[in-house]
C-alpha cells in the first residue's frame, strides 16, 4: 500500500505512483524537483521567449497530469518528463518557426540561468486522486537566479540560439537536463562519438561567445 508523499522522496516513480492513487503531494514534490530544468529547457530552447516556454512548459506538466493513471513503476519517470519536453519543444519548432531572440519583447527581465555558473560548468563530461485536471502549475522563476542580470542572461540565449541544431540539443540535454554525453547518446539514439563531437564543438562556441562579449572569465 503507498505511503505518504513526504516518505518517498527518494524515488521519482513512488512519488508518481502515490499521485495517481491520489496523493497530492506526489505531484507538488515532483514539480519541486524537475521544474527548474524542464523550465529552463523551454526557455533557452525557445531562444528566451518566456511566454512560449511557459506554454510549452505548462503542457508538459498537464501530460504528467493526464498520465498518472496511466503509470507504472516500469517507466523512468525522469526519462519520460524529459522525452515528453523534448517531444513537445521539437513539435512546437516544426509547426513554428522560432521568433529570434531579438525580436523577442519580454516584459519579466528575470532570469533563469546564471551565465556564470553555466560558464563553469562547460568542461568536459566528467563521468560517463487529485481535485481536477486543471492544476495550476506556477512558474519557478524565483528560485532560479531572478536577481541576475539580464544582459548576461540575453548573451547566453543568442550564444544557444546560434548554434547548429545539432549542438543545441546536445548543449540543452547535457546542462538543462544534466545528462551525461552517454546519457544523451542514449535519449536521442545516435552513437557517443558523435555527441561527444557536438559537445566539444558546442564548447568552441560558447568559449568564442564569451570571449566576443568581453568576459575576463576562462572557460577551463
Amino acid at each position: 500500500m503507498l505511503g505518504n508523499a513526504k516518505n518517498l522522496k527518494d524515488s521519482d516513480s513512488a512519488l508518481m505512483l502515490s499521485f495517481a492513487a491520489g496523493d497530492g503531494e506526489g505531484f507538488d514534490l515532483l514539480y519541486q524537483r524537475h521544474s527548474e530544468s524542464v523550465y529552463r529547457f523551454f526557455y533557452f530552447g525557445t531562444h528566451g521567449d518566456e511566454s512560449l516556454a511557459a506554454e510549452l512548459f505548462q503542457d508538459v506538466w498537464m501530460t504528467v497530469v493526464r498520465g498518472r493513471a496511466r503509470y507504472t513503476n516500469e517507466i523512468n519517470f525522469t526519462d519520460w518528463l524529459y522525452h515528453s519536453a523534448w517531444a513537445r519543444l521539437h513539435d512546437h519548432i516544426r509547426l513554428h518557426p522560432l521568433v529570434p531572440a531579438k525580436q523577442i519583447n519580454s516584459q519579466d527581465q528575470s532570469t533563469v540561468v546564471r551565465l556564470d555558473s553555466y560558464r563553469n560548468s562547460v568542461a568536459p563530461d566528467s563521468a560517463d486522486e487529485i481535485a481536477s485536471e486543471d492544476i495550476e502549475v506556477d512558474m519557478p522563476m524565483d528560485s532560479i537566479g531572478a536577481n541576475d542580470d539580464a544582459k548576461d542572461n540575453a548573451a547566453l540565449v543568442v550564444c544557444v540560439e546560434n548554434m547548429t541544431p545539432e549542438h543545441k540539443e546536445v548543449i540543452l540535454l547535457r546542462y538543462c537536463f544534466a545528462m551525461s554525453l552517454q546519457e544523451i547518446s542514449e535519449f536521442l539514439d545516435v552513437s557517443k562519438t558523435m555527441v561527444e563531437r557536438c559537445f566539444r564543438e558546442a564548447v568552441k562556441v560558447i568559449r568564442s561567445d564569451i570571449a566576443l562579449h568581453g568576459s575576463n572569465e576562462r572557460v577551463e
